[in-house]
């Protein structure tokens, strides 16, 4: 209850700008190749979109 009313917008912003994706220890090396590849795109996507927006 304590940090209810503490503002927090600050690491908010931080954290707003941070990857997060589930893992797990049973998946295969190429699972994983799998997971960082599409990763990869997406921010090379995101990237790219900024670049032409700018």
């Amino acid at each position: 209850m304590e940090q209810a009313n503490k503002d927090f917008s600050a690491s908010d912003e931080v954290m707003g700008r941070c990857i997060s994706t589930a893992i797990s220890l049973l998946w295969t090396e190429e699972q994983i190749k799998e997971k960082g590849e599409k990763m990869v795109d997406v921010i090379q996507k995101v990237l790219n979109e900024q670049t032409i927006a700018n």
